[in-house]
């Protein structure tokens, strides 16, 4: 799983991350960001190789990550590439309100009826309902791998 996300969205990233971890330990899902670059490692290289094998590609989607240069015109590029392809699942997370309708990923379905974690009752409560669908993602990745 790649995790493709604005860096002024850190903190969402880390607490999705976090909520992660039950389907990490079922051995369900992996899980990369560019915060395991290393110092010296040529980022972009490094990226885009990860990208470009991640079953599953989640977008942390806000308006720092639609102006973000590298988010959208490279990362965003090559997972829809992936997707369009059969490759990758794409999948987006609103992590705040902004005018999404009008990107390249429109067409693509939201986990959590596309509702920011800023409006739902808690912020547990939005990562709860994020986790839930990556996971039905998850599962349905896999028994389709299966049954090949």
């Amino acid at each position: 799983m790649f995790i493709s996300y604005s860096h002024a969205d850190k903190a969402d990233k880390i607490a999705l991350v976090k909520h992660l971890e039950p389907l990490r330990l079922l051995g369900l899902i992996s899980q990369w960001n560019d915060q395991e670059i290393k110092a010296g490692e040529r980022f972009d290289r490094i990226i885009l190789e990860q990208l470009g094998v991640a079953d599953i590609v989640l977008l942390l989607i806000s308006i720092d990550f639609i102006n973000s240069e590298y988010c959208y015109n490279k990362e965003l590029t090559e997972a829809l590439e992936r997707e369009e392809l059969g490759s990758a699942r794409v999948i987006p997370i609103l992590l705040r309100e902004c005018v999404w309708q009008y990107t390249s990923f429109k067409g693509l379905q939201m986990v959590a009826e596309a509702k920011p974690i800023d409006q739902w009752p808690s912020r547990d409560a939005a990562f709860k309902a994020i986790v839930q669908d990556i996971k039905k993602a998850a599962d349905d990745m896999l028994s389709r791998s299966q049954a090949r």
